[in-house]
């Protein structure tokens, strides 16, 4: 029997021994091995973490300048602590540099036991004595003045919301948080003494590159903006067709969209890629139609009598005492109705339909094509009257068209007849420049002859001298241009809509530049689209070489 009870003490104990060599092994593996990862739960459990922003990646201009991610703003992140009086002065003292009040940054500090206010000025020396908070400069998204803010768009919920955010959301999606965490204990409260780390400040990441010129934009944006008119402007290279610059006027702070879902004066419109009635800028390519037709030549005489009559419809020319015997190339520089509509004639409304086309009116130009944009309308060329063919010859009817259309138009005579595929975006590259994936798309076509386009262009410099574009005219470096004055159709107020436009190029000899400015409303071309042509042409042409 004792033989019995010592085998069972010597299983038991072996059993024990075995036991415990299971759970030391396990314990070494825990400490050992797994200490770290332990260590990390540990510390994410007590622990506060505030996420102050996303960070996406940045859009870039031609020379790599950014749109976004570059002027820094001051946050203060607060955690709650057991003094609460303690933690008011300070919500109180942050208040008087922010653009909330101590109260909203307290109860948010109650409730979720820590939070962050965006601070400027020199808060620093009033909040050195609190140890509860952190502070981290984050990137803004946009640049303060929020240059072509109507093509890069804005972000909503975290994701693209308009413009070029939109369009390319997934490349240029959140790559980190800028966030602050510091130790806590059991009730969530800070713990003096433990670090306060910082995430989300130097990541690098993919970018988007597009071939606007940030000083050309801002130059463009300015100008509108002091010019008070609801307008927009388009700037292409003329060799390239590269999309240099799109501004609207009144735009929008990309930072605070909400403040302008009401607005009355449609800040969130892009201007620039909404069709509208194009009016006698599209004289330019009625000109090309018949030019390249040989259903006219600069020098043939025509007699203005100050309006036409159509079918029983009398349509004016905006000079009602008539501009009396006047040759083609007058007309186009003094944008005589009558010598066009018996141009029109002439060549027929299919024709006319068919260099429309050729000039890209009645489709999307731009790339990307998915970017939301207008591309025009051109009406039936099978289906009309002629109180129609007369229309569409000075521009009007259902024609309609946007400011990159009138820009291409100047573009195509600029550079002698070709049409080539207008790009915004360059590439996807990575954090120091280099290509990862080609974005832009390639494509010209010749449309029109090399004569046909010299001879528009000889007509546009002599229309900025001495005809309708005076005002456009550019000194010192010289210009061409062609004024449109668009009826609409429209009666506000009691007040007859008619739109404004002029397209043109500079300088005048080997012009590098194409510009179309629309303005609403803006009656006559030659007054209000004109002189911003001018400016803006001008202190472009002074910064480069």
């Amino acid at each position: 029997m004792h033989k019995n009870i010592a085998t069972r003490n010597f299983l038991l104990r072996t059993v024990i021994g075995f036991a415990l060599l299971v759970l030391v092994a396990r314990l070494y593996t825990i400490m050992i091995e797994n200490g770290p990862q332990i260590k990390k739960s540990a510390d994410i459990q007590n622990s506060l973490t505030v996420q102050v922003a996303d960070r996406r990646s940045d859009i870039l201009d031609r020379n790599m300048r950014a749109f976004t991610g570059v002027e820094k703003a001051d946050y203060v992140v607060v955690f709650s602590t057991e003094d609460t009086k303690k933690d008011f002065k300070l919500c109180k003292i942050l208040a008087k540099y922010s653009n909330e009040n101590e109260y909203d940054i307290y109860s948010r500090l109650q409730v979720y036991k820590r939070t962050f206010t965006k601070v400027s000025g020199e808060y620093k020396t009033e909040i050195a004595k609190y140890q509860n908070f952190s502070v981290i400069s984050v990137a803004n998204r946009y640049l303060h003045d929020y240059p072509c803010a109507s093509l890069i768009g804005y972000v909503g919920d975290s994701k693209g919301a308009s413009g070029l955010e939109k369009v390319y959301d997934k490349p240029l999606s959140k790559v980190s948080d800028y966030s602050v965490s510091a130790r806590a204990d059991a009730l969530m409260r800070f713990v003096p003494g433990g670090n306060i780390k910082t995430a989300g400040l130097n990541i690098k990441s993919s970018k988007l590159k597009t071939t606007l010129d940030l000083n050309y934009c801002r130059i463009a944006e300015d100008v509108l903006k002091k010019s008070d008119l609801k307008a927009g402007v388009v700037i292409l290279d003329v060799n390239t067709f590269d999309l240099l610059a799109m501004a609207t006027n009144p735009s929008f702070d990309p930072d605070n969209v909400k403040d302008y879902l009401d607005s009355k004066d449609g800040n969130l419109l892009n201007r620039c890629l909404t069709d509208y009635d194009m009016g006698s800028i599209f004289k330019i390519v009625v000109s090309a139609a018949a030019l390249e037709q040989g259903a006219v030549s600069p020098e043939d005489k025509f007699v203005c009598k100050g309006y036409s009559y159509i079918s029983g419809q009398k349509i004016d020319c905006h000079n009602i005492y008539g501009h009396g015997q006047i040759t083609f190339e007058e007309a186009f520089m003094y944008s005589c109705n009558p010598v066009f509509i018996e141009i029109g004639q002439r060549i027929g409304y299919a024709k006319i339909i068919e260099y429309a086309e050729k000039f890209g009116i009645g489709k999307k130009i731009l790339n990307p094509t998915s970017l939301h944009q207008g591309q025009g309308n051109l009406p039936d060329k099978n289906n009309y009257y002629l109180a129609d063919l007369a229309n569409l010859s000075i521009g009007q009817g259902l024609l309609s068209g946007n400011a990159v259309n009138g820009a291409v138009l100047t573009a195509v005579i600029a550079n002698g007849g070709i049409i080539k595929q207008v790009n915004c975006v360059d590439s996807i590259v990575d954090s120091v420049g280099q290509k990862k994936k080609a974005l832009r798309v390639f494509g010209e076509k010749r449309i029109i002859s090399e004569k046909t386009a010299l001879q528009i262009y000889k007509m546009m410099l002599k229309t900025n001298i001495s005809g309708t574009g005076t005002s456009g005219y550019i000194e010192d470096f010289g210009s061409g241009g062609k004024t449109g004055s668009a009826q609409t159709g429209w009666v506000v107020d009691g007040q007859r809509y008619q739109h404004g436009w002029y397209t043109g190029f500079f300088p005048a000899q080997n012009p590098r530049f194409a510009m179309c400015v629309f303005v609403e409303n803006g009656k006559s071309g030659s007054e209000t689209a004109a002189p911003v042509f001018k400016e803006i042409g001008e202190r472009i042409i002074n910064t480069i070489d």
